[in-house]
């Protein structure tokens, strides 16, 4: 192949155009090859790969690319025999010819006239090869059939299905896409009846419009504010309509002061102006009910413009998913023919929508989970039949929208995950001690895939085995907030599930109050909310709690983590918002809930730096500004105020013992402990009772109600831990708080104590400082209330 290339004439703009063209190609070429390879006697298929080839060719002689006209009008070629019957589709052939379009794909992707030059010899070599192959595969065929035999397989119609050739027994991995027979057409074809195509033909044309990222950002953040004023101009009509209201209200108490000043004798001037008072306001009234009545129209036909431009902005920042899964099935097949398996890739819900960053971001989580699931999980053909499987095994893709985020699952039906050798692993590389490795569950020991570096593989190959790939999966899954999950069965196979937001620019949200200011929790990181009293907060060891499916829950204050001024006043209800990552969940307290409304994400100036628990910022249909909380963040925050013991008490009202001394029940054996415990509560001004054994506490209890309950341990009759046990199960007592004060300062000791469902557990050298009446404090507050 001879040709003189120049890359100093090539013009950028008709670069820019090729390259463009040259991506809509490419696609038509890899999905049609992947058909035609599934489904060799595919007419259809054929024809639409003759039409992209030709198409190429057309587009490359534009720029005098001869080389690249050459390997189009080769393929071409090869694709017309094909249909013909003169000429069959091998793996050796195929491969070349997914060569060619890899070829192509780099031309579209590097189109500059330096990588045209360097690619030049690379096309060559493509051609030259596939001649020779051409040339093999004419002898065997002139060696096997006679010309008649080549005439009648020059018709349209498909080999006969009992007479395969040699090279076709040898079939490659499967690749297919089930949910979608037809190939995604990027750009319209010609018509499906035309057998060949002609020099004069085009390129199909576009559907599609490049539009700047930036500048549609820009687009949906105005539509934004374009429907927040339309929302103010709703309100301000709803003021003209009162003022309306009472403009006629003032028109008919005239009205009635005319009839009562009839047969009155008044001075003829005040009642001429009177007359010309009441003339005026009622063409006043009658001028703003025309005005009011073309305004109102006006509004709601702006509010519906406004909202439908917002929607449609809002949507052009969608794609759907079966974008982003161009290549997906063309890397299966290379892959498992690399691994010499068999593999159907089914992928569907392609028409799902999600938001075009995150789904450019999936691009390599998805293809790591496939590349994982081909060399972890596909067994070999051999091993499959062996073990009563298909010896082609099956992957698939699915995506669909569920509750509110878009699911992502892939799946294969394999050999599945160990998750014994998983904690084998965990242990050899020492990544926990054998007795906390040990007692891991199945779905922690599976959290260790997550974590970069860690595999479960004995050696490193290019396709895996570093322990990078679900790093990757992770990492995109924390940066847009999402959740994963993994079901697996041993011999059955593995199931990944990403649950990611749809959208990126637009979130739901729940407006709630702190400090007299709204703040935004995007609903996709809320677990829950609810509104609780405080006589349902526990406290243990100094941290608050909340139940929550028979789970405790720590507590915090919103206003705590995000330095707002405390609460005045003991509140009798909280307004609790709970939020999680995949280790720990949190209540937090807010003031109370406002809204739920979907705000666009507006993201802050990169002058302010990074601010503690807060995303982003945005406005509210009221025109209000708004921050978007950072719950990712807010969980680090709260992690760190636990490891520094600054979390801050929610005060606990008491509305029926307002006004009054607290009562406190002292149980200890000991007559100098009981009267030391007595005489450091009496000092704080709380009312003191004491009991010498926990059968006389318990007698007390039924006799008097307690705000608090301090006991020892060992005692005759009835000890501390079973005394704190009984107050826990009877729903008489079990709001009491209980300290435990004890000499036995074990671990174990201290555990069983807590365990039993006391707040605290002190030992009897606390006396020497503030930590019993401060325990005493934090637990029900003041003396006096």
């Amino acid at each position: 192949m001879s040709h003189s290339f120049n890359p100093n004439q090539v013009d950028p703009m008709l670069l820019n155009l090729f390259r463009q063209e040259m991506e809509q190609h490419v696609v038509t070429l890899n999905e049609g090859l992947l058909r035609l390879e599934r489904l060799p006697s595919d007419q259809d298929a054929l024809s639409e790969l003759m039409r992209a080839a030709h198409s190429i060719k057309g587009a490359a002689r534009i720029l005098d690319l001869s080389f690249c006209v050459s390997l189009a009008h080769r393929m071409e070629d090869m694709f017309q025999q094909s249909k013909q019957g003169a000429r069959e589709l091998n793996d050796d052939l195929v491969d070349t010819l997914f060569g060619c379009i890899d070829l192509f794909e780099e031309l579209g992707d590097f189109a500059t006239p330096e990588k045209l030059t360097e690619l030049d010899s690379l096309a060559t070599r493509f051609v030259e090869q596939d001649t020779l192959l051409a040339q093999a595969m004419d002898a065997k065929k002139e060696s096997k059939k006679d010309n008649k035999q080549l005439q009648a397989n020059a018709s349209t119609e498909p080999p006969p299905a009992d007479d395969p050739s040699p090279d076709q027994t040898v079939q490659a991995p499967v690749v297919s896409k089930t949910s979608s027979p037809e190939p995604r057409k990027p750009s319209a074809a010609p018509p499906e009846n035309e057998s060949t195509a002609t020099e004069n033909d085009s390129p199909g044309k576009d559907t599609f419009v490049r539009v700047n990222a930036e500048s549609l950002d820009r687009m949906v953040a105005l539509s934004g504010e374009n429907l927040i004023r339309n929302h103010w101009l709703i309100s301000f009509v709803d003021g003209l309509s009162r003022i309306r209201l009472n403009q006629s209200r003032l028109n008919t108490l005239l009205k009635d002061i005319e009839q009562r000043m009839i047969g009155v004798v008044f001075d003829t001037k005040l009642w001429a102006m009177f007359k010309q008072y009441q003339l005026m306001s009622e063409e006043v009234c009658g001028k703003q009910l025309d005005h009011w009545l073309t305004l109102e129209e006006f509004t709601r036909e702006g509010s519906f413009h406004a909202e439908t431009l917002h929607y449609e902005t809002v949507n052009a920042r969608l794609r759907p998913f079966g974008d982003g899964t161009y290549g997906l099935a063309r890397m299966v097949r290379d892959v498992s023919r690399e691994l010499g398996k068999k593999v159907n890739l089914e992928i569907s819900g392609e028409d799902t929508l999600i938001d075009r960053d995150i789904l450019e971001k999936l691009e390599a989580p998805m293809t790591h989970l496939l590349r994982n699931a081909l060399d972890h999980g596909v067994e070999s053909p051999s091993k499959r039949v062996k073990e009563g499987k298909k010896e082609v095994a099956l992957l698939t893709i699915e995506a669909a929208h569920v509750g509110g985020m878009f699911q992502l699952s892939v799946e294969d039906d394999g050999r599945g995950i160990d998750v014994e050798h998983i904690r084998a692993k965990v242990i050899d590389r020492q990544m926990a001690p054998p007795e906390v490795a040990s007692a891991l569950s199945r779905d922690e020991l599976l959290e260790f895939l997550f974590l970069p570096g860690f595999t479960t593989k004995e050696d490193v190959t290019e396709i895996s085995g570093r322990g990078v790939g679900m790093d990757i999966v992770h990492h995109l899954v924390g940066a847009t907030n999402g959740s994963i999950q993994v079901f697996t069965e041993i011999g059955l196979g593995t199931k990944v599930v990403l649950r990611l937001p749809i959208s990126l620019s637009v979130v739901r949200t729940l407006i709630v109050q702190l400090a007299g200011e709204p703040y935004a929790f995007r609903l996709n990181s809320v677990d829950s909310c609810t509104k609780l009293s405080v006589e349902d907060i526990q406290t243990v060891e100094g941290r608050q709690f909340v139940q929550r499916e028979g789970r405790n829950v720590s507590l915090l204050s919103m206003r705590n983590l995000l330095g707002l001024p405390p609460i005045s006043g003991d509140p009798t209800y909280v307004h609790l918002v709970f939020v999680s990552d995949r280790f720990s969940e949190f209540a937090l307290i807010v003031d109370r809930f406002m809204d739920e409304q979907e705000l666009v994400v507006h993201p802050l100036d990169p002058r302010l730096g990074h601010l503690p628990g807060i995303l982003a910022a945005s406005v509210l249909s009221t025109g209000e500004p708004v921050v978007i909380v950072d719950t990712e963040d807010l969980v680090k925050m709260i992690a760190l105020r636990l490891n520094e013991g600054r979390l801050g008490m929610v005060p606990r009202a008491d509305l029926s013992k307002q006004g009054k001394r607290k009562r406190v029940l002292v149980v200890d054996d000991s007559i100098t402990v009981r009267e030391l415990e007595r005489q450091l509560l009496e000092t704080c001004q709380y009312h003191v009772d004491v009991a010498v054994d926990g059968q006389d506490g318990w007698n007390a209890l039924l006799q008097r109600d307690y705000d608090l309950v301090v006991t020892d341990v060992d005692m005759p009759r009835m000890d501390g831990i079973t005394l704190t046990k009984k107050i826990r199960k009877d729903l008489r007592f079990h709001r009491i708080p209980v300290i435990i004060v004890s000499y036995k300062d074990r671990e174990e000791d201290r555990m069983a104590g807590l365990n039993a469902g006391a707040s605290h557990y002190l030992t009897k050298g606390s006396f020497s400082d503030n930590t019993f009446t401060q325990s005493v404090t934090d637990l029900i507050g003041e003396a006096t209330s």
